[in-house]
């Protein structure tokens, strides 16, 4: 027989007697049930994904609980039926679920069924496994199967020497396949073929087999309905259990010290390797019905039972309260007596001491002035002082607290009998301080003193403590600090600016640094820095940490290295070699979630023994806390977005999604998964491509960016399990939001191209502007040049010429003269306004009268004519292109008055019409039709005349470059018979 199991079988032997000597003890599990989401109380299975997600299945469907809600499935949703009995999750994130029609596998919140149909051998999964080859193991009623992630084969051959009822199926560290039956083991191993049966005729205690598992030594727990088989690491020896005898086992696991659990229709069982031991999960029955256990990668136990799931992480923290026979959960001090007793003293229920896992009580029975104890301290004679709300009492040394002594109250002259006592201390010196209210109490040498304090109002002592000095610290509920030198009592508070008025915790390291606790938090006062320094004294409080700033009791652990101190929030691990070494607080905090169930501590209730375990008293019992049955979570906390939103509706992104520039409102919602505290998980988030930097840390699961601008993007989220451990990598969501298309670098290309088309364009037309205004400006001065020499032809001045040289062969000199000044003031004028583009009403009237003159004398009086000016013209002001009137004048004398028989007339009339200036030249020449018919007959034209084509191109030329609008209406004129009367033109000039 292997040494392990023979081993193995002693202890097992005689486990339940030696369980029934173990003191009571309860142990901190966490219930979840339908109050908490679960959508049923009956669990039959659980199993956790690769996201840390746990699964949990029962009378009622599936639920996925992520360490604060649970998510529940169920035929509704497409499960295949209601009563899950089996689950196993696989690599690529798919959760298989055995139920009791058939088997449902679950992908991306949907869920698609197998059943016989599809290749089942039955219907009804009673256990599922996923190996490490990826391979899922489907165990039904009425055989086996596997499924290699595209078909399902029936390997039902394999039980022909069993059973094909498969009840349970386990993976070994040589990766063999054990399938428990209704009629033993099958192990099978890579060859595929059955290498070992098992059942009741080489060891088994009962064929029917529902539980297997391997331990860390290598040994074989086998379940059965009639008890546990303990196999050794060769498969060879067997040794049956008598400790489970005639029970039914259902699961059987193995937690981080090597304990195996065992849970039973009749109850949990612990196994420590010595002695079974019974452990009850509440009063309820139906919790200790347990129906599977399962251990999660943070090594925390869940366990399956009528009354919901429960979890247990360790028992570093074990609770005592009424049921494990202290008197009352209501504790004040603690203290551990020279024997190893432990007193306990109690409000309400006298006194309770602990030895050897047992509690003896001791009341106003015994001695006692009343059963409100707060105080207990053993003197340096070995006797016991114990102080009440109504005064103290003594007893002697006590070894054994089993046989029954009563307390006596030592006579003390000056003592009241009913003062409450609200603290105890002995000095170095062997004075025994009694803390009252308003003062304190001395006894030395059999006399007792009182001595009031120096404090302005009503107050109470609860706590004493002497340096290293020898001085005594007093810390009082609202009356201060005090410390007495052996002469004086002095105030602390003024002395280094204390602010808080309640001390009830106080303690001082070997390096002299003291730590005082009030309810404004821990004061770190360190008298070897210099008075003045920032660093003097330290204030830790909420602000860094702690569950709260009222702070009960305080506890030196580890040497001095760790600074336990105890609030009405619960507890707190300062680690003061942090501290010391780099100022930075680090604190973990311990409530009910970590198994301290008490919470609120009282004020000197904490004492520590010689193996560094501690005992903490509060208001609701008795904690030890056993620094060695702790399991510190050094798995981090698994993060993963749970829902992305787009302007606060949900949506499905995939990764490296493309946005368009107006989705630029996203939110993302994550969770770091840590089943062992997740009120205790904390987020870094940043997004990369738009925060520089990670955020600070926070406990919210939501980050929201508004208005992002255009780019590439990585959402970013770390986060941390209870115990401040990050995880190392983060979980990354990839996106881009695309510009719009006026910020594309295609757009950008076209609108350069367009408006290097427009630029280009623009300045081609410009060019073509510029040119054809050179031209206008040419062809303007050609006609300048041309109205020039129209009234300059070379007829009109040759017959000026001839008229100047007819008066002088005459001896008319006189006319003669006039004649060549007249002619010479023209040509001045006509020159002098050539050069202007135009002149003033005056200017333009002068020239023209000046022209009309010589043509009259040259024609010898042929016609006369009249100029007849508007008074409200501006003759100076308006101003009207140079030589614009002498043309028509001209071809009114020319061609229309001198053919006409008889004298002629030419009017020209000149006024203001509106935003016009309008100049009329009307002749009662022989008109245009007969100027034509005899222009027509004539032989030889003795005049060419240009001046009216001239004037109108040069018409057209000004309106087109100065956009105005010049325009000439010419009428003909008939008289009363009808005849051609003479002829007016009309020429409309803008003021300018």
């Amino acid at each position: 027989m292997h040494t392990d199991c023979r081993k193995a079988l002693l202890l097992i032997a005689g486990s339940i007697l030696s369980c029934l000597s173990l003191f009571a003890q309860s142990y901190n599990f966490r219930n979840y049930s339908v109050e908490e989401g679960l959508p049923f109380i009956g669990v039959s299975a659980i199993c956790q994904d690769i996201h840390g997600n746990l699964w949990i299945g029962g009378y009622g469907g599936l639920s996925c609980f992520n360490g604060k809600t649970f998510t529940n499935y169920s035929p509704q949703n497409g499960l295949a039926n209601h009563r899950v009995l089996s689950i196993t999750a696989d690599s690529s994130e798919h959760i298989w679920v055995g139920t009791q029609t058939g088997l449902s596998e679950l992908s991306k919140n949907h869920f698609r069924n197998y059943t016989v149909k599809e290749g089942l051998p039955d219907d009804q999964i009673n256990c599922l496994l996923t190996d490490s080859r990826k391979r899922i193991w489907i165990g039904t009623a009425n055989g086996l199967c596997s499924y290699d992630g595209e078909k399902i084969t029936n390997i039902s051959h394999l039980l022909d020497a069993a059973d094909r009822n498969v009840q349970a199926l386990y993976e070994d560290s040589r990766h063999d396949i054990w399938v428990g039956t209704d009629k033993g083991i099958v192990v099978t191993g890579s060859n595929g073929k059955a290498d070992l049966v098992l059942n009741t005729n080489n060891g088994l205690i009962n064929n029917r087999v529902n539980a297997i598992l391997q331990d860390r030594k290598g040994n074989y727990w086998i379940g059965t309905d009639k008890g546990v088989t303990c196999l050794d690491k060769n498969r060879k020896s067997t040794i049956s259990t008598t400790a489970l005898n005639g029970i039914n086992v259902i699961s059987i696991l193995e937690d981080l010290h090597g304990n195996i659990w065992i849970s039973t229709e009749l109850g949990l069982w612990k196994f420590n390797g010595t002695e079974f031991k019974s452990i009850s999960l509440g009063h309820d029955l139906n919790a200790n019905k347990t129906s599977c256990l399962f251990l999660d990668y943070e090594k925390n136990i869940w366990i399956g039972t009528y009354a919901g799931l429960f979890r247990y992480r360790s028992a570093d923290f074990v609770s005592y309260g009424q049921s494990e026979g202290i008197s009352t959960p209501f504790i004040h001090q603690i203290w551990k007596d020279r024997n190893g007793n432990l007193w306990v003293s109690t409000f309400g229920g006298g006194i309770s001491i602990l030895k050897y896992g047992v509690f003896y009580n001791y009341s106003v029975a015994d001695g006692l002035p009343s059963n409100a104890v707060t105080s207990v301290i053993q003197a340096s004679d070995g006797s016991m002082w114990v102080g009440t709300d109504k005064g103290f009492c003594v007893c002697p040394p006590v070894s054994n607290p089993a046989q029954r002594f009563r307390f006596t109250r030592p006579p003390m002259k000056g003592f009241v009998k009913a003062d409450t006592v609200n603290a105890l201390f002995q000095d170095s010196k062997g004075v025994i301080w009694i803390g009252g209210n308003n003062g304190i109490g001395k006894y030395s040498n059999g006399i007792y003193t009182w001595i009031p304090l120096p404090a302005p109002s009503f107050f109470s002592v609860y706590y004493f403590m002497e340096d290293q000095r020898g001085d005594l610290w007093i810390g009082t509920y609202l009356g201060g600090l005090f410390r007495y030198d052996g002469k004086t009592f002095t105030s602390v508070n003024r002395e280094l600016g204390l602010k808080s008025e309640s001390f009830l915790a106080m303690t001082q390291d070997k390096e002299g640094v003291y730590y005082l606790g009030s309810l404004d938090g821990v004061f770190v006062y360190n008298p070897s820095v210099k008075d003045g320094s920032a660093k003097r004294v330290v204030q830790i409080s909420e602000a860094q940490g702690l569950n709260s700033d009222l702070v009960y009791l305080m506890e030196f652990a580890d040497k001095e290295k760790t600074l336990w101190v105890g609030t009405n929030q619960g507890l707190n691990k300062i680690n003061l070699d942090l501290f010391k070494r780099t100022g930075t607080t680090h604190i973990i905090t311990y409530g009910k979630e970590e198994g301290f169930t008490g919470v609120e501590c009282n004020g000197s209730a904490v004492c520590s023994d010689h193996s560094g375990s501690i005992w903490f008293g509060t208001v609701n019992g008795l904690i030890h806390y056993n620094p060695k049955e702790y399991i510190p979570n050094k798995a981090p906390a698994k993060i993963s977005m749970t829902r992305m939103r787009l302007f606060y509706s949900d949506t499905l992104l995939a990764a490296n999604s493309v946005m368009a520039y107006d989705e630029n409102n996203i939110s993302f919602e994550y969770i770091g998964i840590c089943l062992t505290n997740p009120d205790k998980v904390r987020y870094k988030v940043r997004l990369y491509g738009f925060d520089k930097e990670w955020s600070p840390v926070t406990s919210n699961t939501v980050a929201t960016y508004s208005n992002l601008p255009p780019g590439h993007y990585s959402f970013q989220v770390l986060s941390c399990n209870n115990e401040g451990i990050w995880g190392a990598a983060p979980s990354v969501f990839s996106f881009s939001i695309n510009a719009p298309f006026w910020k594309r670098w295609w757009f950008s290309m076209i609108l350069s191209i367009v408006l290097v088309l427009m630029t280009v364009s623009y300045f081609r037309i410009r060019i073509n502007t510029i040119r054809k205004d050179e031209s206008l400006k040419v062809r303007m001065a050609t006609n300048e040049l041309k109205a020039l020499r129209s009234q300059m032809n070379p007829h009109f001045i040759f017959n000026s010429l001839n008229s100047i040289q007819h008066f002088i062969m005459n001896s008319d000199e006189n006319s003669a003269a006039k004649y060549l000044n007249t002619f010479a003031k023209l040509i001045r004028t006509i020159l002098n306004n050539s050069e202007k583009p135009t002149v003033s009403l005056r200017e333009e009237i002068d020239s023209l009268r000046l022209y009309l003159e010589l043509e009259s004398l040259r024609f010898e009086n042929k016609f006369e004519y009249e100029i007849l000016l508007d008074p409200a013209l501006d003759m100076d002001y308006q101003e009207v292109p140079t030589m614009l009137i002498q043309p028509f004048a001209e071809n009114a004398i020319i061609h229309g008055l001198l053919p006409k028989k008889g004298p002629g007339k030419l009017s020209i009339q000149i006024q203001q019409k509106g935003n016009f200036t309008l100049c009329s030249i009307t002749d009662n020449g022989i008109g245009r039709g007969r100027a034509m018919e005899l222009k027509e007959k004539s032989i030889r034209k003795t005049h060419k005349s240009f001046g009216l084509k001239i004037t109108q191109d040069r018409l057209e030329l000004l309106n087109f470059l100065h956009k105005s609008s010049l325009n000439i209406q010419t009428t003909d004129l008939f008289d009363e018979q009808g005849q051609p009367a003479g002829t007016r033109v009309e020429i409309y000039i803008p003021v300018s």
